[in-house]
């Protein structure tokens, strides 16, 4: 990987040519690494495994992951990043939402958001909301 800076208000549209990771951090513990620019970067073994799954080694893609890009450990760069979140996930181009590893109740849980998105799309009719 390599880290660059991204100017987020060079868009003529509103989306702009990045992915957010959305993901659970799960434990403090950072017994993995990512490769960034020669250096390696400790993570949690969430994000390892997240960014493992999403890699494409066909395409090049541009992600935008809080514990990668905003140094954790410095309280200054925190507290100046944290509050432009909300603006960096609306206004990526998508927004990925990682929950863990594919298990046995995977296809089960996509069924049943789907037909509770449905169900609310119908209720919404029916009390025009």
């Amino acid at each position: 990987c390599i880290l660059i800076n991204y100017d987020l208000s060079v868009s003529e549209s509103r989306n702009h040519l990045y992915e957010a990771l959305s993901y659970t951090w799960g434990s403090n513990d950072k017994p993995q690494a990512v490769l960034i620019g020669g250096s390696l970067l400790p993570v949690t073994e969430n994000l390892h495994t997240a960014l493992s799954y999403l890699r494409d080694h066909q395409l090049e893609r541009t992600l935008w992951v809080d514990a990668i890009c905003i140094n954790q450990e410095d309280e200054d760069e925190k507290n100046t990043h944290i509050p432009l979140m909300r603006a960096i996930y609306a206004q990526a181009d998508r927004v990925i939402v990682w929950l863990g590893e594919p298990d046995h109740a995977g296809p089960n849980a996509l069924d049943t958001i789907h037909q509770l998105a449905e169900n609310k799309v119908a209720l919404c009719r029916y009390r025009k909301c």
